[in-house]
Order: C-alpha cells, then structure tokens, then sequence
C-alpha cells in the first residue's frame, strides 16, 4: 500500500521586519556559491585591525622626511585592490581607500622618472581624477601630498581645483613643499576657498595655501623657526587655536590661541651666541603671557648634565610657567614639558597651574 504524502501545512511565512530583511540579505551575500565562507563575515573591528598592521603614512610620528618608500602605499593598494571585488567589497572597502588622498610615497622600482618627476604626476592624475568622480571625492578627509618642481603650472591649478571638490576634507598635510613653486602657490590658491579644512601640517614654503583656509583651527609647522609660516597666520586664519612645530622667537599675537608647541631646544641658537639664544629664547618665553587665550602649553628642552650651564632648560621652563600663570585665560592650565636627547623624548613632565 503506498505511503500517504505529508500534509502540505497552509501557515503563511514569517513576516519579517525590515532590519530582519536587511540581515537576510546582508546574510545571502556573505556566502558564495560553494557555501564557502565569505571575508566579510570577518567582524568589522578585526578588519580595521588586519589593515592596521601595513605600514602607512599616518604611522610615522611626526611625519618626518621628502620621500617615503613604496612599502607605505600597501595600505591603500591592498584597499583599493579589495573595493574592486564586487559590489558587495566596494560597498565595504570604497571609503577605507580613499578616505586618504596620498601623493607621497616614491616606487624606487620604476627607475625611469625622478622622485620629484613621480610624484608630481601622481598628484596630478590623483587631483583629476577624484575632481571628475564626486561620488569618490567625498569619501577623501585627509591629503599628504609632496608639491614637487614638477610641471608646476599644471599641478597645482589640477590640486586647487581638486581640494574644492573634497567636501569632507578636513585635514591638509603637506610633507615637503619646493622653494621653486612657492610662488606659484601663492598665485594659484589666491582665489581659492577651502572653509572646509580645520587642521594644517606644511612647511613655510606652502604658506600660500592658508589664504585660502579661513576656518582652520591647528597649524603645524614643518621647517625651520615658523616664522614666515606665523607671520602668514596672522590675518589668513583669524580662528586658529593650536599651532605646533615653531620656536619661541616665532611669536604670535593670535587672540583665539589656546594651545601652543615651541622647540626650546638648543639646537636652534643660529645666528646667534648660545648665551645670546638663551636670553632670547627666556625673553620670547615671557613674552607668551600676552596671548590672552592660551591655556596649554607643550615646550620641548633638551636633558642637560649638571656640568651643562651655557642651556639652562629649568630657567626655560619657569619662564614658561609664570608665563602661562599670567595669561588671562581662566583656570586649569597645563605646560607639557617635553625632555629630549639627539634620539627623541626622553621623559615628558606635566605641570598642573591652578
């Protein structure tokens, strides 16, 4: 006698709601054909984790040097090669790759073109093409560029153009900027409006670039003393806050200033005495209580033997301390006080003014 067939059940499916719908289909594409299991199933954290680990411009504190080697553009490399993948991988990986917007690393294997010669090309293929694909320049926030002597005259009009179109663009770090093309910047960034730039990193010979970054908040310097980087500062960037990398004789009267980094060190007596540099460096110090808004203090002072009495860091840093105390900024305020050797930071002491 043959088997009866199973009921066939007349419930309706499961109604699912939309964040359950949203899953199922997140699910369907995490498997492929062969039921093999997909790398997007790999939590999200674990990535950020595994591209951590490639060498990258943003690890080198502070970004030091012209060039950088070709193993500092696997990051990018490895995150573009993975947005092309599928649809699903560009909807993961597209804004990883190019939230960078990188012209700074030199392949020593094409020995064909200088560094200078490279780079610039890439900066201008780079800036013309993230200008015609709005749809890939918004995912751009931070730039480190290399504005070599390279076709100048070409270059940068196609970078200008290329940082308007960046709307979430929010810092702008320049590694090296040639003397050769600082004029250049001047003219070429004269009618250019970057409001959406809030942190700045360049050398003195990229000043130009501030005219047009009315809403910056910290500026780094890159070079020598900063003065003709604070000098340019004065009327381009009337709500600057922070401003790191100068010495004491850079002096600013910019009256938003909160926060402030000077190199005491002595290395930096040139052209004068190590005396007369010391008693200079001691008067600009005091001279800090005019900033009325400054509240924190970073200085950088070389470790000294007892033997040592042509530097006297602790005169520095007293100096620096009355100083701060006499700003009008309200309580708490803060000097860092960064002890170094020829190899960097040795110890870094924090003292409370209250």
């Amino acid at each position: 006698m043959p088997r009866k067939r199973a009921a066939i059940s007349k419930d309706f499916p499961p109604v699912l709601s939309p964040a359950e719908k949203a899953y199922e289909a997140h699910i369907s594409l995490l498997y492929s054909s062969t039921k093999t299991f997909d790398l997007l199933c790999l939590p999200v954290e674990l990535f950020d984790i595994i591209i951590s680990l490639f060498p990258d411009v943003l690890s080198i504190r502070p970004l030091k040097g012209t060039l950088l080697e070709n193993e500092y553009g696997q990051r990018g490399r490895v995150l573009r090669a993975l947005s092309r993948v599928s649809h699903a991988y560009r909807a993961v990986f597209l804004h990883k790759a190019w939230e960078r917007l990188e012209a700074v690393v030199y392949d020593e294997t094409r020995t064909s073109e200088n560094w200078w010669m490279q780079l610039g090309r890439k900066l201008e293929r780079v800036s013309n093409g993230l200008a015609n694909t709005p749809e890939v320049a918004r995912h751009v926030r931070i730039a480190t560029v290399n504005l070599s002597k390279y076709s100048s005259k070409t270059v940068l009009p196609a970078f200008a153009h290329c940082l308007e179109r960046l709307p979430n663009l929010h810092t702008l770090q320049v590694v090296h900027a040639s003397s050769s093309v600082s004029a250049g910047i001047h003219s070429t960034f004269r009618d250019i409006k970057l409001p959406q730039i809030r942190n700045v990193s360049m050398p003195s010979s990229a000043r130009g670039i501030l005219s047009s970054c009315s809403e910056v908040r910290c500026v780094t310097c890159r070079d020598d003393d900063g003065g003709p980087l604070v000098w340019a500062l004065r009327n381009a960037c009337p709500k600057l806050e922070v401003l790191r990398g100068i010495t004491p004789n850079a002096t600013t009267a910019n009256p938003a200033l909160r926060k402030l980094e000077i190199n005491a060190r002595k290395t930096y007596f040139e052209p004068y005495s190590p005396q007369e540099w010391v008693e200079t460096t001691i008067v600009t110090i005091r001279d800090l209580r005019n900033l009325r808004s400054l509240r924190t203090l970073i200085m950088w002072v070389d470790v000294e033997e007892r033997s040592d009495l042509k530097y006297p860091s602790k005169r520095k840093i007293e100096a620096a301390r009355q100083a701060l105390r006499e700003t009008a900024a309200p309580l708490p305020k803060l000097l860092v006080v960064r002890w170094c050797h020829t190899k960097g930071v040795v110890k870094e002491e924090r003292i409370n003014i209250e």
